[in-house]
Formats: C-alpha cells, structure tokens, sequence
C-alpha cells in the first residue's frame, strides 16, 4: 500500500517533475516532458470517473489516458485517504483566444442542449466535439457528476504535425 507522497516520490524517482497546481482538490501534477506525459495524483472522485471514462472511450476528444489506478481502494466518502493515479499524453494549453472562441461556442451548443432538440440543430461545429460534449453529458448523468464545460481551462489541445484537436481535459464536478 503506498501514500500520496510515495507515489509522488516514485514518479519523481522515474524522471517525472512536480509542478505547481491550483487545482484546489489535492491534485498533484508531474511531467516528463521526454516521454511526453504527465501522472495525475488526486483526490478528486470526479476526475477519477472522467479518467475512467477516457480509458473506455479512446476515440473521443479526450486525453489518452495510458493507466488510471487506484492504490488504495475505491473513493470512500468518510475518508481523505484514498487518491487516483492517471499516466495520459502530455497535452498543451489553449491560448486566450482559442479559449474565447470555443467557450462561445459551448455556450450556444448548451442552449440548444437544454431545448432538448436534435444534433442536427447545433451550431456548426469547428472544433469536432459535438459527439464527445454528447457523450460527456450521459456519462455524467450516468456516474452521477456535474459537467463543469463553459471554462477554457477545462480543455487542453494535442498537436500533431502542425495541427492542432481540442480536448476536454477535466469536464466532471
């Protein structure tokens, strides 16, 4: 059985490099940026089901998810204990502007959402999430979490070879 610190140290020890977060949920974040990926060390129950999400649903504009753990058990509600480990791709943050544009974006897909109208309906959609968005709000329901969209800091970008695909890197609360 390892601790929060043990595992932080482990990570440590295989050339990942703590940086600063203000996640305020405990989350730990390291990067090896040789190998291109980042552990996520957490005590968020939320973002512990999107990682599982991710693992079941590669296809999605998600982030690869390459292992999703729980070292000490399930998430217990009367415990501070138990905490997730993540390993995914390395991703890169949106700028400004990418941020204003999609969040404009999400904003008129959600006032068609809440309608309840048909996908054919939705604004044109330049960034290709509507499925993911979809699949995201069931899954929500489904494991009982708020979708928490409408931040640009929610999202992360993978590029590769000059372009670039948004991805929803923390949607559940």
């Amino acid at each position: 059985m390892t601790n929060r610190q043990q595992a932080i140290e482990a990570f440590v020890a295989n050339g990942y490099e703590e940086i600063c977060t203000d996640s305020g949920t405990g989350s730990s974040i390291l990067v090896n940026a040789k190998q291109q990926r980042v552990a996520k060390i957490n005590q968020d129950a939320a973002y512990a089901k999107f990682a599982d999400f991710c693992l079941g649903n590669p296809e999605l504009a998600v982030p690869k998810i390459y292992s999703h753990e729980y070292p000490l058990g399930p998430f217990l509600p009367s415990s501070n204990d138990p905490y997730s480990v993540a390993v995914m791709e390395l991703l890169t943050p949106l700028t400004e502007y990418e941020g204003a544009e999609l969040i404009q974006w999400v904003h008129s897909v959600f006032e068609i959402l809440k309608l309840d109208k048909s996908m054919s309906e939705y604004p044109s959609d330049a960034f290709n999430l509507t499925h993911t968005l979809q699949m995201l709000v069931d899954a929500a329901r489904r494991v009982e979490v708020n979708l928490d969209v409408l931040k640009s800091t929610n999202y992360l970008k993978r590029v590769s070879g000059g372009s670039a695909c948004i991805v929803f890197s923390d949607p559940f609360n």
